[in-house]
Formats: C-alpha cells, sequence, structure tokens
C-alpha cells in the first residue's frame, strides 16, 4: 500500500512538474504593419495567435537531441474542438506554410531562426498582411504635377572633376616639396662658399 501511495505521488509530481514548465503566449493581431512576429518557445510550450476570424494554437512538442528540427503541432481555430495537426519536417533551414482554413491559400508561415539550448526562436508571420504590406511600399506615392514623359533629365556625373583636383593636389605637394627642397640646399651651398672665403 505504502509503495503504491510512493509511486502515485512521484507520477503526480512528475505531471505536476511537466504542467509548471509548459507555458502559454499569446501573440499580438496581425496587421499590414506587423505582418510578422518572433517568440522564444521551449518544449511543451504553447502559443495562441488570431487569424481568419479565429484563435490558432501551435504547440512545440519536442526539441531535437541536435536542435536542428522540433515536432510541432497545430491546432486549427482552437477555440472550436479541433484535432492537433502535427507539422512535418520542420527545421531550421525549412520554412513552413499552412492553410488554416483549407481553402487552398496559404494563411501562416512559420521560419524557425536558431535553436539554442532547447530554446526555438519561431517566427510567425501572417501570410495576407505581408503581402498587403509589400503591394503597398511597391505603389510609389505621387505628389506634385507628374513629370513630362519622354524628358531625360541629364545625371551630372564629378568623377573627372573629382580627378582633376587629385591630380592637382599631388602635383602641387610634388612642387611644394621640390622648392622645400631647394631652399634647404641653398643656404648650405652658401655656408660652403662662405666657409672657402674664410680658409682664403
Amino acid at each position: 500500500m505504502v509503495k503504491r501511495i510512493t509511486i502515485a505521488m512521484l507520477v503526480s509530481l512528475v505531471l505536476v512538474q511537466a504542467v509548471l514548465a509548459a507555458n502559454a503566449y499569446d501573440l499580438d493581431a496581425f496587421s499590414k504593419e506587423q505582418p510578422l512576429q518572433g517568440i522564444i518557445l521551449e518544449k511543451d510550450d504553447r502559443v495562441n495567435f488570431a487569424m481568419l476570424d479565429g484563435v490558432h494554437t501551435l504547440w512545440l512538442k519536442d526539441v531535437s537531441t541536435n536542435e536542428q528540427t522540433v515536432k510541432m503541432r497545430i491546432f486549427r481555430f482552437s477555440n472550436e474542438a479541433s484535432e492537433a495537426e502535427g507539422i512535418p519536417f520542420f527545421g531550421i533551414d525549412n520554412l513552413v506554410k499552412v492553410d488554416l482554413d483549407q481553402d487552398g491559400n496559404d494563411d501562416v508561415s512559420l521560419d524557425i531562426e536558431k535553436i539554442e539550448n532547447g530554446r526555438v526562436t519561431l517566427l510567425v508571420m501572417s501570410v495576407a498582411d505581408y503581402e498587403a504590406s509589400v503591394a503597398e511600399q511597391e505603389m510609389p506615392e505621387v505628389t506634385g504635377a507628374p513629370a513630362e514623359q519622354g524628358v531625360v533629365q541629364e545625371k551630372k556625373d564629378y568623377t573627372k572633376t573629382y580627378w582633376a583636383i587629385g591630380i592637382a593636389i599631388v602635383v602641387l605637394g610634388v612642387l611644394l616639396y621640390s622648392r622645400a627642397m631647394k631652399s634647404g640646399e641653398e643656404p648650405e651651398k652658401k655656408d660652403k662658399k662662405g666657409k672657402k672665403a674664410e680658409e682664403e
């Protein structure tokens, strides 16, 4: 009887530690301004994110011993009792895209930036918001009067000017140096001539 109680206590202690070790996180809402979010997870941690009028949950089930791959599960529309779907072959060198509502279009992409000491840096991106932000950036904002078509404005090239200035500086430096050398030699010649005159 005592043995059974001891085993039951040990099992419950292990289960309590497992439950306490896991954390649950909520990501901010995705938008065109913030299509990408990162989070650091450890084994058994869960992260919830809102998308497509529902909440979805990612569960980091395990991290490989070589820290190159993970086992992850996703609960689509987790507020409705959905079954977890495994994400196969999820590692540092591959990007995983998930179609949450199974309409044939990818809704979220998952990328592992790094795995270090059992901690996984996971990047979660809303595909639709990212595409919208890229499309918005590609559209140039038009302000003022439009430029005339067919008019090519002259592009000024200052390379020759810079070369000319550089050559002029070098030539000036050489001239100043040679002049300084000549002026340094002249007093010596005068001193030698003066010494010869004194000797005579």
